[in-house]
Order: C-alpha cells, then sequence, then structure tokens
C-alpha cells in the first residue's frame, strides 16, 4: 500500500474519493492506494510513502474503509523499541481496541525502507471514540506504560472520506471493494 498526507488537497492525484480522506478538523489530507509495479521510484517522489500490511482485526477486517470515520496513527519506533512496540500493536492493543463498541477494524501497516514507521488505520462510527474513557482505560496496561513514549510523538488525526459529507451521514464508502491494498475483501 501507498500512503500520502499533505495540507491541501493534491488535485488530480488519481486517488477514487473512497480512498481519500480529509481531517475533521479540515487541515490535512490523507490518501492510501495499493502500489503498482509503476510506482517506484519515481512515484515516491510525490510524497507517497510504502507500506506493508502487518495484520488486521478482527480478522476478518475487510481490506477497505467501511466505516464513516478513519483514525490515522502513524507512530516511529527506535529500533531499540522497535519489535516490543509491534508486538504490542499485534498481541494487546489491536485485539482490545477493537473490542471497544464503534471501533469496527484496525488494519496495522509498517513502512518499507529507511523512514520506518508504523501505521495503523482504525475504522469508527464516531471521532469521539477516540480521546473517550473506554480508548484509554482499555489501552491502559502495563505494556501500555512501558511503551508509551514511543507513540508519544505520533502522528495521530480522525478523517472522514474526502468530498463525500453523505457517506459521513449514511456510513456508505462507495465502493472500495479492493481498497489500499488491493487484496479486495
Amino acid at each position: 500500500m501507498l500512503a500520502r498526507w499533505s495540507s491541501r488537497w493534491p488535485g488530480g492525484s488519481g486517488t477514487p474519493a473512497a480512498l481519500a480522506f480529509e481531517r475533521i478538523d479540515g487541515e490535512r489530507v490523507f490518501e492510501a492506494r495499493p502500489a503498482g509495479a509503476g510506482d517506484a521510484p519515481d512515484g515516491l517522489a510525490n510524497g507517497w510513502v510504502p507500506f506493508g500490511f502487518r495484520h488486521g482485526y478482527p480478522a476478518t477486517a475487510p481490506h477497505a474503509p467501511d466505516a464513516p470515520y478513519l483514525l490515522v496513527v502513524r507512530a516511529v519506533a527506535t529500533p531499540a523499541d522497535r519489535e516490543d512496540f509491534r508486538r504490542w500493536l499485534a498481541e494487546e492493543h489491536g485485539p482490545r481496541q477493537t473490542a471497544i463498541p464503534g471501533v469496527r477494524w484496525l488494519e496495522a501497516y509498517e513502512a518499507e525502507g529507511t523512514d520506518h514507521s508504523f501505521l495503523n488505520l482504525w475504522g469508527i462510527d464516531d471521532p469521539a471514540i477516540v480521546d473517550g474513557d473506554a480508548w484509554v482505560r482499555v489501552r491502559e496496561s502495563p505494556w501500555w506504560r512501558r511503551l508509551a513514549h514511543v507513540p508519544a510523538g505520533a502522528d495521530r488525526g480522525v478523517y472522514r472520506r474526502r468530498g463525500d459529507r453523505a457517506a459521513e451521514r449514511s456510513g456508505s464508502a462507495g465502493d472500495v471493494s479492493r481498497g489500499w491494498t488491493g487484496r479486495g475483501r
């Protein structure tokens, strides 16, 4: 998958509207799309970052956005913290957070290349979920306390589909059957 962030809508990006998102405060745009053979190396010159799929929760998570909102979290872990952070995301954080009502799924990715980072995409029903008591309470654990410094500087924001306010109200994502991974459901 390729992902990029920008401060304004990059016209003519070629990203289907269902895979382009605007932060709810209107300050940033997030796009995700399947990686293709023609993307390297010059596709990366346009700000696209390649990510490899790690895991999803629940195991039957869709490989396309079907929730009205998307929590996008990109965190950088030092080499010393990377393996423990990876395990925490997979073994504890993902399963626990997706058990919260209104959190539909998690798709977790890891950057490929020298700018190593983690990208977690959460399908959510309401932006308030990610700052609510349940989110904080479920996340709290000894493992989290040991690793809380890793995502402290994370790029974190709630997004809605770009240009489709009707989808926000209805929960419909349009045709996203192949999603940003290109794998389909």
